[in-house]
């Protein structure tokens, strides 16, 4: 079977889908790159290491998604995509650049952990240190060498977005849409929901969202927080007298 690495604080479904699809889950490290460094250990044991994000054939893999927008849409004018280490929106671009070269790509990264995104900026691959995000699939604290060579060539900007702002795409995606999706699925909505980028009112836009692994126990906590970020819920801190009848006034 094969064995997939997680850091220790990977979602309960996550870790339980995987074990659903026969492979073996080893949890390792507090982050994605620790993990990466336990699966080359154990490549050095005999094992094939498939790299999360950064090798060719996951990126090309992930292209076919931008095949099969082309095929339900011919000519997006903008493509939103969620970005960790790059292999995902590196695939999806290359796909559609080839196929549809007017389609604008917008990579979307997490405000808490914005490698693409500085990387993209600085015109080098940019380290960074992640703070904990709702958006934990694209917790990645360095984009990858050869998925941002793709980047720089077929991306055509990166934006940010707040936990607060995914927080609510991830409300809305639910009540209106009735789709479940994690913080790291609902993050192109989220961008689209904060104006990270102007969109024409009769623009054609797609919103990749990849992924709806999410815990009941995060659940309850995202969407209060998603409430509150849409002003349906607020806190109210009152200051009362500790004598009786105070209530009553």
């Amino acid at each position: 079977a094969a064995a997939i690495v997680m850091p220790l604080g990977s979602s309960i479904s996550k870790q339980e889908a995987t074990r659903g699809y026969g492979g073996e889950v080893i949890l390792e490290g507090k982050s994605v790159e620790e993990s990466l460094q336990a699966a080359q250990a154990l490549a050095r044991e005999g094992k094939v290491l498939i790299h999360p994000f950064d090798d060719e054939d996951i990126i090309v893999g992930q292209g076919t998604i931008g095949l099969e927008i082309l095929e339900d849409l011919p000519d997006p004018d903008v493509i939103f995509v969620p970005i960790g280490g790059g292999g995902l929106v590196s695939g999806v671009a290359s796909a559609v650049k080839a196929v549809h070269p007017q389609t604008r790509i917008i990579g979307v990264q997490a405000a808490a952990c914005p490698s693409a995104y500085e990387s993209f900026r600085a015109g080098r691959v940019v380290r960074v240190e992640a703070r904990k995000s709702i958006a934990d699939g694209l917790a990645v604290k360095q984009v990858g060498e050869l998925t941002f060579d793709i980047i720089r060539k077929n991306v055509d900007d990166i934006v940010i977005a707040e936990e607060e702002q995914i927080a609510a795409a991830i409300l809305m995606l639910l009540e209106r849409k009735k789709l479940l999706a994690e913080g790291a699925g609902a993050i192109a909505l989220a961008a689209l929901l904060q104006g990270a980028v102007r969109v024409p009112p009769d623009g054609k836009v797609v919103l990749l969202i990849s992924g709806g692994n999410v815990d009941s126990s995060l659940l309850g906590r995202v969407l209060r927080q998603g409430l509150f970020r849409t002003g349906r819920v607020m806190r109210v801190s009152v200051c009362l007298d500790d004598v009786p009848g105070a209530l009553a006034g």
